[in-house]
């Protein structure tokens, strides 16, 4: 079965759109498959509807039954996006953690995901039904899923890079300073890899995309640096430690800004990585800036002018077409 990247699986989505068949992604617990779903969708401007069946039983999917003039018919539930109901005109239709699902509720979603249809209910044109869920080896309760419902569209694995954290990062709008400590260390080639045999031992917390995103949320609620290892482990939390001391020695924003071509520029090639990660961020907000920040950028070793460049393609495709950046890109040579 083929392996994604975030890439990968940005540009496989689009096409299952386009083709209008269903898609199926794999992968271990915490990559991100869910996150990064709704991500895409918010980039292509489509609808998102979520729905975990392993809460469910056949008539979260099917319907009640009624009664009516001696015949029996099913009331939809209302999570669906049905035609003719106020939901968007297109979307995705997540159906998560299909493998934990009991077996009568994977049965269930059969006719939803090969003919759009639920108990004589069509589902809207331009809704396209994608299932995720754990593989049987993830140290999940995934069980094995029918090959009869896997094969009605396309299916991979998704094992996310610690880049396509990053960009996942920028793209979920996560508190700082997880974004640029992410883009700092997928620059500096650090994986962030769960220790599995760690987790068979009990020790849960593992630096996973989910993990992350969880943190984020802690971070706006005020968490301290020493809760950070709660959710990421000890290892992640000292090195998001050793990050931040680092942000504290590296010119503001505010200082390039007023003068690229003379603001200070970190002598370590680490720091140097940091503050082209966030400078990525930053000219991803405003694509105008990026102009006005190529005296600084120019100033960096080459290999980290390239990261930066790259960094902002990755993590907002859409800029190329911007005003702001096509303005820069045609002064340069990338």
């Amino acid at each position: 079965m083929k392996t994604l990247t975030l890439d990968g699986l940005r540009k496989l989505v689009r096409l299952v759109l386009k083709a209008d068949t269903p898609l199926t992604v794999l992968g271990p617990p915490g990559a991100g498959k869910t996150a990064t779903c709704e991500a895409i969708a918010g980039e292509l401007g489509i609808g998102f509807v979520s729905k975990s069946l392993v809460h469910c039983d056949p008539t979260d999917v099917i319907g009640l039954p009624q009664m009516a003039n001696g015949r029996t018919s099913y009331l939809p539930p209302d999570w669906l996006p049905l035609d003719g109901d106020a939901k968007p005109e297109r979307g995705i239709l997540l159906l998560d953690d299909v493998p934990d699902a009991p077996k009568a509720v994977q049965a269930s979603i059969y006719e939803l995901v090969n003919n759009r249809r639920v108990s004589g209910h069509t589902l809207k044109p331009g809704w396209l039904p994608i299932m995720l869920g754990n593989r049987s080896g993830d140290l999940s309760a995934a069980e094995g899923l029918s090959f009869a419902l896997v094969n009605r569209g396309a299916c991979v694995t998704y094992c996310p890079t610690a880049q396509d954290a990053a960009t996942l990062a920028v793209m979920l709008g996560w508190a700082d300073p997880l974004p640029g400590y992410l883009a700092w260390s997928a620059a500096t080639g650090h994986e962030h890899v769960p220790n599995m045999d760690k987790v068979a031992e009990g020790d849960y917390a593992q630096p996973t995309n989910r993990a992350f995103g969880n943190l984020s949320k802690a971070v706006g609620a005020g968490a301290s640096l020493d809760e950070y290892a709660c959710y990421v482990g000890d290892a992640t939390a000292a090195r998001l430690y050793d990050y931040v001391k680092l942000l504290s020695t590296l010119p503001r924003m505010d200082q390039i800004l007023a003068d690229p071509g003379k603001a200070p520029m970190p002598d370590s090639l680490g720091a140097q990585y940091a503050v082209a990660a966030g400078v990525a961020r930053h000219v991803i907000v405003d694509p105008a800036s990026a102009m006005r920040l190529e005296p600084y950028i120019v100033r960096m070793a080459v290999a980290l002018q390239t990261y930066y460049r790259q960094a902002v393609i990755r993590s907002k495709p859409s800029i190329v077409v911007s005003a702001g950046w096509q303005k820069w890109a045609t002064g340069i040579y990338v």
